[in-house]
């Protein structure tokens, strides 16, 4: 008989180095949460891809965990090191360079007599579009209601229905020289075609044991496994990932403040 914790709806492998009486995934005991649930999660249903022949298998799994699980409303966000320090780390980098090419190009057109004051602008413009950037990343949010999902983006804010939600999709993408992980619910609003609602979620969210229940509820419409973005997530690759790039960011603006400001200051003395 397959063993699934109530509390977070894991599905116990034979691999799982865990305790009989443990679960893997949230670390309850199963005898204290087989009666702690209100449901039993759908076995069927966890982390398996879309039947082609039943494209609506799974449908509705969502708005019953919520109604379930999530009577009290839940904000998720990404981790603080990726959703504030790294945006204030390339966002010092930038206005650097923003600062320097203004003093580059007004020095010259200052010798020259002519008005720098609509050359200002543009730069002042560009500054302030990238601190708005910036500053938009820390509102990402995405809450979690009874029978709602709210995805809180850049500058936009959507609401899904739960029951309009058919699954979700993990997909690990390669953009340039980077990579890492992309998520979507997959939803179906009454008579219109299926779209995906993509969304911000830091890694350690998924030790959540409701917001882990809610993924292994539904099918997964994405290339990559659940298993393997949990491997990443509980082996620390991504946490290192991202101490990694906000080390790098942090040497690239100590380098630009050391060797650009003193230059800057100059070239603004002569203008």
């Amino acid at each position: 008989m397959e063993t699934v914790c109530q509390a977070c709806g894991y599905q116990r492998k034979p691999t799982d180095q865990a305790p009989d009486w443990e679960c893997p995934a949230c670390g309850k005991a199963y005898s204290k949460t087989s009666h702690g649930s209100p449901a039993s999660l759908p076995v069927k249903a966890q982390n398996s891809s879309p039947d082609p022949d039943n494209p609506h298998v799974g449908e509705g799994a969502c708005a019953n965990y919520l109604a379930t699980h999530y009577c009290l409303p839940q904000t998720y966000r990404d981790a603080f090191l990726r959703r504030v320090v790294i945006p204030v780390l390339a966002t010092t980098a930038m206005l650097t360079m923003i600062v320097l090419l203004t003093a580059v190009f007004l020095g010259p057109v200052k010798r020259q007599g002519l008005s720098i004051g609509w050359l200002i602008f543009p730069f002042d413009g560009l500054a302030l579009l990238v601190v708005c950037y910036v500053a938009s990343m820390i509102w990402r949010s995405m809450t979690i209601r009874a029978d709602s999902i709210e995805i809180v983006q850049a500058s936009s804010t959507r609401v899904i229905r739960a029951v309009d939600v058919l699954g979700y999709a993990t997909d690990y993408v390669h953009a340039g020289r980077s990579s890492g992980w992309r998520y979507a619910f997959v939803c179906r609003q009454y008579g219109q075609p299926e779209e995906r609602m993509y969304f911000v979620l830091g890694p350690d969210n998924l030790k959540d044991p409701r917001l882990l229940g809610l993924f292994r509820a539904m099918h997964n419409y994405g290339n990559s496994s659940l298993d393997k973005l949990l491997g990443e997530v509980m082996s620390g690759e991504q946490r290192k990932s991202d101490q990694f790039i906000a080390g790098m960011l942090f040497l690239i603006d100590l380098y630009m403040t050391w060797s650009f400001w003193p230059l800057i200051c100059t070239m603004l003395r002569k203008m």
